[in-house]
């Protein structure tokens, strides 16, 4: 039976007093020329345990600071093995929500129990999530696209019209310049044709005149009946004065093809 010196057995249970306590073991230091015995063994076993708890503790230390890829520690025992499991399992995680985050939403985990299932569901939430942002992003610029294509088609519309605006304006011109020109001749440019000369007619007055006549024989507009009546007024004594009365000779029957057709004959219009 070997003698067991009490301050040996002192060592070896504040070693596990330390674990106990959440301290950092050291390992056990017998005096030189300790006898091979039982002990000296039991405080190796004790020394490799120490030194292989203590690099498990620094790694898991790491591991709670996140930093995965920390240099795993040596050895066989069971929860250290367990911990280069898990630190596998969290850098393939890693990859997984960095390629997720790329895009690729087809990524799934299936080693980590009940955090797997709700990892992807998380998963197929953000791919239907993208999927429908994907299709409003789409409808967004085809709409986009379709005003801006409205927009233009209105420009152009605008433009057409202020075109069409500027030759009718530029006609119509025309037509008035025609016409007082045409009354004029019919009035007699030298007086010798008729009692009155060109020179003494309104033409401010008879030439918007006529637009109106012309306007309401084409609506067939009884209203023409007073507007010649005016011109006839305005034109008196002229060779003008005679087409006129007959135009208010058709409109007094409601002949308002006639009477437009005499007064175009009449200011050289059509």
């Amino acid at each position: 039976m070997i003698q067991v010196d009490e301050q040996d057995v002192d060592k070896i249970t504040a070693v596990f007093h330390s674990i106990l306590k959440g301290k950092t073991p050291v390992p056990i230091e017998l005096p030189q020329g300790y006898p091979d015995n039982e002990i000296r063994q039991a405080v190796a076993y004790i020394n490799n345990f120490i030194a292989e708890y203590n690099a498990i503790t620094t790694y898991v230390y790491h591991l709670g600071r996140g930093e995965i890829n920390a240099d795993p520690p040596k050895g066989n025992m069971i929860i250290g093995q367990s911990l280069k499991a898990m630190q596998s399992s969290l850098r393939n995680l890693t990859w997984t929500t960095k390629q997720i985050a790329a895009g690729d939403f087809s990524q799934r985990v299936s080693f980590m129990g009940e955090f797997s299932e709700a990892f992807n569901s998380m998963a197929q939430q953000l791919q239907a999530s993208f999927r429908e942002h994907a299709v409003l992003t789409q409808d967004l610029q085809n709409q986009v696209r379709e005003s801006d294509k409205a927009r233009k088609a209105m420009l152009n519309i605008m433009e057409d019209l202020e075109e069409a605006k500027q030759k009718a304006d530029a006609a119509a011109r025309e037509r008035v310049d025609h016409t007082a020109e045409a009354m004029r001749k019919l009035a007699g440019a030298d007086g010798t044709a008729s009692g009155r000369s060109a020179a003494t007619l309104d033409m401010t007055r008879i030439q918007p005149l006529l637009e109106r006549l012309a306007a309401e024989l084409a609506g067939a507009d009884a209203a023409a009946l007073y507007t010649v009546q005016e011109l006839l007024a305005l034109t008196r004594g002229t060779s003008l004065a005679g087409g006129l009365q007959k135009v208010a000779n058709a409109v007094s029957t409601y002949e308002f093809e006639k009477a437009e057709a005499v007064l175009q004959a009449l200011t050289g219009s059509k």
